[in-house]
């Protein structure tokens, strides 16, 4: 009984130890102040007047047009289409969250606001369009978008996803 007793907290104290070890390690990566610079050809100018166009990435796109919004604001309407490849190779949208980006003069992000969420199994050629009131923090001069996401493909066992991610 002792014996079983010992053995237990030996293995709590080693669990302990791998899992403080674990987090020391990531440290650097979680409190980075390095800071994310996002490339120009994936950036949109916010200037006065409507903007519209098409961002692009290698998984989707998004058409977007940005109306003149009261200070702080910027109304964001757009619609989410996956690449041709993405549509042949998966049947099958697991998860995705889109955000919008906010960017200061240097491309680096200030900030960020979700937009469209898929959390349940959605069809990859499915209609995906949002409407958004987006919060600019001061200092916001650009637009980008950041998604992070898992396909699945139907026929293949729906568990094994691929994850994808931008930036």
């Amino acid at each position: 009984m002792v014996l079983k007793k010992s053995i237990k907290t030996i293995a709590g104290m080693l669990f302990l130890l791998a899992l403080s070890s674990l987090l020391v390690s990531c440290q650097g990566s979680f409190l980075s102040k390095d800071p994310i610079v996002i490339p120009k050809k994936q950036t949109i100018p916010l200037s006065e007047g409507v903007r519209e166009g098409v961002w692009q990435a290698p998984e989707l796109q998004i058409s977007y047009r940005i109306l003149p919004g009261s200070s702080g604001t910027i109304p964001l309407t757009g619609e989410i289409v996956f690449s041709s490849w993405v549509r042949t190779g998966f049947s099958t949208i697991q998860k995705l969250f889109l955000k919008a980006l906010f960017l200061n003069e240097s491309r680096n992000i200030i900030g960020s606001q979700g937009i469209y969420v898929v959390s349940a199994r959605q069809n990859t050629d499915q209609l995906m369009r949002f409407d958004r009131q987006l919060m600019a923090p001061p200092g916001t001069v650009f637009l980008s978008f950041s998604y992070d996401g898992t396909m699945a493909d139907t026929i293949k066992d729906a568990q094994a996803g691929w994850n994808f991610w931008y930036p």
